[in-house]
């Protein structure tokens, strides 16, 4: 629903926030993740710094600011190296 029409379901919004609080394991988000990108024929490269592009190469770039939950809980799975608060 995000990377089609730009939706962020509640869900995404209580995953981010458990992900946060440290309540549950980002593993089956990203692996759910991993597998959504594959499918639509998104790819991440972490060579040279990052680089995500959907299927016809257009560049996407995910806020960790977002208003979207999904998009900030995409953003935290596939860049980890930007900690949750402690």
């Amino acid at each position: 629903m995000y990377f089609g029409d730009g939706l962020s379901p509640l869900e995404f919004e209580n995953a981010y926030s458990a992900i946060e609080r440290g309540e549950i394991s980002e593993f089956p988000w990203e692996l759910a993740l991993r597998l959504a990108l594959e499918e639509l024929g998104i790819t991440v490269s972490y060579e040279n710094g990052y680089c995500v592009n959907d299927r016809s190469g257009k560049r996407i770039s995910p806020d960790f600011k977002s208003e979207l939950a999904a998009e900030r809980l995409f953003a935290k799975l596939i860049f980890p190296k930007k900690p949750f608060k402690a």
